[in-house]
């Protein structure tokens, strides 16, 4: 049996969660361009337990929802669930849903294993991927305790449901197995986690339909990214049968088919610049893409160095299933479609702390390493391989807020699907349509949170004020403004 973590905790006055819009807080300079999405921040004022209750209640009773990012337990009269989280998630968050599996009938046990800390620096990602050879053991460095020993866990204790995880494949296990996904108050009551299932499914369809016309696409953002690929006839259906999914990925869609093996893939070519990834903030870095296999990196700090470096370790290892040596291969053009997902205002604070943010719609978040994830599962011999060369799987992420994707399609027509970081089918009419069967569409469909990043959607200059040292601008500045304090 495994005990739960006693713990007391704190009084919360009732006042409800607040949401503003930073634009009238900021310096009332126009800035010059007047193109991107003014800053947006969900501003909690004392998180309230009834709060998070109700939000804990939604994701407990519904159905699974078939993605990484939406999960739902569907707890029933005495079903035994077992929860597992890493010392860093916020225990308020962790009450809740043990309270509302209580109240379904569940009997939950709850272990919170101790992780190491993290701060926001991004090149905690480089040291996290460095030596661990397959993501199995990324998230026992991230989780503090073994997946085997989590999956023992639960099979010996003979659980209906484990909930744990954040995110990457499922393994064949004879138990239902869903994630807990917010680690954080602010981020649990954003939205995204109680958004309505039956509209995410309606965005996330319509923004599939419309990326597998595409005969050709091509991503720009102020931060520098401009890259384009061509995608062959039928690919798109085909990587859908390889995954047995209508969808690939639900609130993560893959802009860049590719089947188990990547050789053949559609070929991308470009640069990819930015200055987050999925652990924290780096100096602004630009990644030059050649038929999918980097070429050369520019600046981005400790991180864009310590990946240089790796790229040069292992740049004669040839992966199985990949076009040719080294792990600097792009497969993945994530495209998130949840309008209520946030950064963490804590993001800095902590491993992962921007993870989160990729969920977000319009947001785009690229992968470049070797293709792990769902790949390594359904390709034996590439994990075969890695565990008997010891060389590193993972790969690494840039993240995107204000990109604009354009989709050339076999019809000859240009179809925006992403316009300076708001995905267009938000403001499709049959999309409002299914928002307003559940309320407000103009609220439903805005999203939570945009950045503030100087230079491009608040005054300021972008490279001294902001890019040369990101998570100084994020905890000094765009803080202040998420508490509205500036």
């Amino acid at each position: 049996m495994v005990n739960r973590l006693k713990e007391k905790l704190p009084a919360y006055s009732l006042v409800a969660v607040m949401w503003i819009s930073t634009a009238g807080l900021m310096a009332q300079e126009k800035v010059k361009t007047g193109e991107y999405p003014a800053p947006r921040y969900p501003v909690a004022k004392d998180i309230t337990p009834e709060k998070l209750l109700k939000v804990a209640r939604s994701v407990v009773r519904r159905p699974s929802q078939g993605s990484n990012f939406y999960a739902g337990y569907e707890i029933k009269p005495g079903e035994r669930a077992l929860m597992v989280v890493p010392s860093f998630f916020d225990r308020r968050v962790v009450d809740a849903v043990e309270t509302a599996i209580r109240e379904a009938g569940g009997e939950p046990d709850i272990l919170i294993a101790h992780a190491p800390h993290f701060d926001g620096q991004g090149e905690e990602e480089l040291k996290i991927f460095l030596n661990m050879y397959t993501a199995d053991k990324m998230i026992e460095r991230l989780s503090g305790l073994t997946f085997d020993r989590v999956v023992t866990m639960a099979e010996e204790g003979k659980y209906d449901i484990l909930i744990y995880g954040f995110g990457g494949p499922h393994p064949r296990v004879p138990f239902r197995w869903e994630y807990i996904l917010w680690p954080k108050a602010d981020l649990f009551v954003s939205g995204m986690v109680d958004f309505p299932p039956e509209l995410q499914e309606a965005i996330d369809q319509k923004a599939w339909n419309t990326l597998i016309q595409a005969k050709k696409i091509r991503v720009t953002d102020p931060e520098g990214t401009d890259i384009s690929w061509t995608i062959r006839k039928g690919e798109f259906e085909s990587v859908m049968k390889q995954y047995g999914s209508d969808i690939v990925n639900r609130g993560h869609l893959g802009a860049i088919p590719r089947l188990v093996k990547l050789e053949g893939a559609a070929t991308a070519s470009g640069v990819i610049a930015g200055t987050i990834n999925h652990t924290g903030a780096y100096p602004h870095m630009k990644v030059h893409i050649l038929n999918n296999n980097i070429q050369r990196i520019e600046r981005g700090g400790s991180y864009g160095e310590g990946w240089q470096a790796m790229l040069a370790k292992y740049k004669d290892v040839h992966y199985p299933g990949h076009p040719g040596p080294g792990r600097g291969w792009l497969f993945e053009c994530s495209v998130g479609t949840n309008p209520k997902a946030i950064r963490p205002s804590s993001a800095m604070e902590f491993g992962l702390g921007t993870v989160y943010e990729r969920a977000r719609s319009g947001i785009i978040h690229w992968g470049i390493g070797v293709a792990m994830g769902g790949i390594d599962v359904k390709a034996p011999e590439l994990r075969d391989f890695i565990e008997k060369n010891k060389v590193p799987d993972g790969h690494f992420h840039v993240h995107n807020n204000f990109a604009t994707m354009e989709l050339e399609t076999w019809d000859g027509k240009t179809i925006t699907l992403i316009d300076k970081g708001r995905l267009t089918v938000l403001d499709d009419r049959e999309i409002r349509a299914a928002a307003a069967r559940h309320g407000n569409p103009d609220e439903l469909l805005s999203e939570a949170y945009i950045p503030a990043v100087p230079g491009i959607n608040v005054p300021g200059d972008y490279l001294n004020d902001y890019a040369r040292n990101p998570v100084l601008w994020i905890k000094s500045k765009e803080l202040a403004m998420a508490a509205g304090k500036q």
